[in-house]
This record gives structure tokens, sequence and C-alpha cells, in this order.
């Protein structure tokens, strides 16, 4: 036993680089008022937003809150990027994104080094983009409208019994 935890020991930095260091070829950056709202005792209303971004598994890469809309997204970008070249990873080739994702956007410019990363609008806020014509989400026809429309866009993996986006089998 004290050779294998000398031996875990000497490898104790590796080991944990291992467990922390996540990663991902499809980033979703999100940024959300719902996590800042579940912050209790002295924590509350010290925030505003919270940003999150996130890989394909579901991890979480990094976050910040901030007190606007936007704020600390430039350093929490730069440490991430720096992550991925100090571990010689190939930068992410497709980042989700909730908003501004055509035309002028602020984060092209953060992501300047990664001039292949594809930025796109994630299928969620794409969704509720088409369906704001509608006069509201209380209608009684809107989730047989998003509904349809989800099926337009995604295709069910018959083989696999799953939806080939999220990987959730059909209820």
């Amino acid at each position: 036993m004290n050779v294998y935890c000398l031996d875990v020991l000497h490898r104790l930095q590796d080991i944990k680089a291992s467990i922390t260091s996540v990663f991902g070829s499809v980033l979703k950056l999100d940024l959300t008022k719902k996590v800042v709202k579940k912050l209790a005792g002295k924590a509350s209303r010290t925030a505003v937003w919270c940003t999150i971004v996130g890989n394909e598994h579901g991890q979480i890469l990094s976050s910040v809150l901030s007190t606007a809309e936007g704020h600390g997204i430039a350093p929490m970008l730069d440490g991430i990027m720096l992550r991925y070249k100090a571990a010689d990873i190939p930068p992410p080739e497709i980042i989700y994104i909730d908003r501004d994702c055509c035309g002028p956007n602020p984060l092209h410019h953060m992501l300047a080094s990664w001039d292949k990363t594809i930025l796109r609008l994630d299928i969620w806020h794409f969704m509720r983009m088409i369906s704001s014509g509608l006069t509201t989400d209380k209608h009684q026809l809107y989730g047989p409208f998003l509904d349809s429309l989800s099926k337009c866009i995604f295709e069910w993996d018959k083989t696999a019994g799953f939806s080939i986006r999220t990987g959730r089998r059909p209820i």
C-alpha cells in the first residue's frame, strides 16, 4: 500500500490535471440569469448575469458571474484559449451562442486566434426566433408548433432509437 501511495503522490500533478482538464470540439456559450437567482446569503444580489461555457458532453469549461451582461467574457475566453494552447489541443470546431452569431460581434474579435472555429446560433434560440411571430407561448398550438418545427430540423436515428442532436431516447 505504501508503494502504491508513493506512486500516486509522484503522479499527483498529472492525475489532477487529467481530472480537471475539460475540453471539447463543440462549445456552447450561454448567458443566463437563472444561476444567479439561486445565490443565497451574502452572495445574493452581488451578480446579475452568469456566463457559462460548456462542451458537447455537458461539462462546464468555465463560468463567470458579473454585474452586467457580457462583463468578464473576454478574460474567460482568453483563459479557455490559453488552456487549449497549453494542452496542445486543437480549437473547437464550432461554438454555439445565444445571440449575435451573424454580422459584427465582439466574440469574433475575441476568438480571432481560433480562425477556423465557427460561431452559430444555438438551436433553442433559433427555434425561439422562428416562433417569435406567434402571439404567445401560452397559445394552445405553441407546443405542437415547436414539436413539428423540431421534427423539421432534427432527424431521428431509427436504428439507435434517439435524436441525433440530443442523444435522448424518445418518450
